[in-house]
């Protein structure tokens, strides 16, 4: 926490740097004492560097943030060099919602430090809360910034630059102006694929009524909020799954085999903007720390345009197979994605990739009724099927109007097979902090252990070193309510299956 002080001619600085010391200290298990010390010293020397930054510091820890910003503005007028004072002072302006200011202190900071990589997040986060995403994309190409984030930046910029595009072109504006446009940008960028794929797309748009035309995604100056910290991403878990170590070879199953699908951008359609990510990190964690092998000879992933019904009902056709041929193999399925019911809810459909509004039916989905028939011929005893979808006329869903409030009939899925289905009737909620559908987000977290001995209830069993389906299911239920997350999702199983190992392996 501390930062080195600044020499003081005066005998008062010496004495309140000897109390700022203190302060500092006192600070990590008494803040009020701590915060109470700091003033002190800076009251008393109001010049000295370090006292000034961690008084900033403390009042930021505190939750005051405009006293953090009034303190940490001061020490910047004295000490304009001072490279930790500006990184956070950018990022506190940015933070209560002073974009402009954000980017500007960011802006000349960098010149002093041009490979800071916390003065460039906050440039960037600044530049599109104002939805200046063209001088976000174009500052990101200059070849004197490198950065580990420098590829993810750039791609969110680039898919925010034509974003910008569509939505014109969804209010109506002229095809010539926009292609216009997108010309300009593959001259300009010539690398950026991005760029080249949304000119093909707009050619198509204009001379093709069934083309594929993007649907309308909300852009940061559209929907984030307009103070706080929007990029906090403490709560995900793709690192910690990239980290997590590959169970013994001698724990996987030669005969275990898994359909994983995932759709967060539909062809013609709105979508769960955490679809794929769903599927991904399932398969990443399934793969690693379950009984499947990580090869298209035991596994198939379908994400996006790969999910289109021709492949899914391919991948499908292939499980099953797989089912009677090997009478004792295990069998999962995990879709991530969009549902629609049907028959008054009496079937429920899966939406492919390739779907198009107002032409969905058994025929041009993925229909679990039928795919609940089949399994119950398979002689399999260890069948997993989750489907993490909405299937209610809910806008969180992002299905918009094509259910007409019809609900699943939760004795669908009561056949062959343990079935989690999240959600019956729309509330098919989202983990922000973790950007993922919630019960599969809990899920993987209690699988990753949590879950453990996990019972109704929130009442613990005991632990064998393994996490089953219905530990997992239970302990997501219990963690939504905590999170205030609705959710009706549903259990049903034959048998008890585990899922994941945790611990134990270096």
């Amino acid at each position: 926490m501390a930062q080195e002080g600044v020499a003081a001619p005066t005998s008062y600085c010496t004495v309140a740097r000897e109390i700022a010391i203190k302060g500092i200290d006192l600070y990590e298990d008494q803040p009020t004492k701590g915060l109470n010390a700091l003033i002190k010293a800076r009251e008393s020397c109001l010049t000295d560097l370090g006292i000034g930054y961690n008084l900033g510091l403390a009042y930021y820890r505190s939750g005051l943030l405009k006293e953090a910003r009034e303190t940490w503005e001061s020490v910047h007028g004295d000490h304009s060099e001072d490279y930790k004072t500006i990184v956070n002072l950018a990022w506190l302006r940015f933070e209560m919602g002073d974009d402009e200011e954000a980017h500007v202190l960011a802006f000349n900071g960098m010149i002093q430090y041009p490979k800071s990589v916390p003065l460039a997040h906050t440039k960037l986060y600044a530049l599109l809360r104002m939805g200046r995403y063209l001088e976000a994309y174009d500052w990101l190409n200059r070849p004197s910034f490198e950065a580990p984030q420098l590829k993810r930046w750039r791609q969110m910029s680039a898919d925010y630059v034509v974003e910008t595009l569509w939505q014109q072109f969804h209010r109506g504006q002229h095809l010539g102006a926009l292609r216009q446009a997108v010309n300009f940008l593959v001259k300009e960028y010539p690398q950026e694929t991005t760029f080249s794929r949304a000119k093909d797309q707009l050619v198509m748009a204009d001379i093709d009524p069934d083309a594929e035309i993007p649907y309308p995604v909300p852009l940061p100056h559209q929907v984030w909020p307009k103070k706080g910290d929007i990029d906090n991403r403490r709560g995900e878990l793709d690192d910690r799954l990239k980290e997590i170590p590959l169970l013994n070879t001698w724990q996987k199953r030669e005969d275990a085999f898994a359909v994983f699908i995932g759709i967060s951008g539909y062809q013609r359609l709105p979508a769960r903007y955490f679809g794929a990510r769903d599927a991904q990190n399932m398969h990443r964690l399934l793969t690693k720390r379950g009984e499947f092998m990580d090869d298209l000879e035991h596994v198939k992933l379908r994400i996006n345009r790969g999910a289109t019904q021709e492949n899914i009902n391919k991948d499908l056709a292939w499980l099953l197979t797989k089912g009677r041929t090997n009478p004792n193999a295990k069998l999962l399925i995990y879709f991530s994605g969009l549902g629609l019911s049907w028959n008054q809810g009496e079937e429920g459909l899966l939406v492919p990739y390739d779907a198009k509004k107002g032409q969905i039916n058994p025929q041009t989905a993925i229909s679990l009724q039928q795919l609940g028939k089949a399994l119950d011929q398979l002689p399999n005893e260890e069948m997993v099927i989750m489907i993490d979808a909405c299937f209610g006329d809910n806008a969180i869903c992002g299905s918009g109007d094509f259910n007409k409030g019809f609900k699943i009939n939760p004795a669908l899925f009561s056949g062959q097979g343990s079935w989690m289905v999240s959600a019956l009737t729309g509330k098919g909620r989202v983990h922000g902090s973790g950007r993922q559908g919630a019960t599969t987000y809990f899920m993987m977290e209690g699988m990753l252990g949590a879950a453990d001995g996990y019972l109704i209830g929130n009442q613990k069993g005991p632990k064998d070193g393994w996490v089953s389906m219905a530990e997992a299911f239970h302990y997501s239920r219990h963690k939504q309510a905590t999170h205030n997350l609705e959710t009706d999702s549903v259990l049903l199983y034959t048998n008890d299956i585990r899922l994941t190992r945790y611990g134990g392996e270096k």
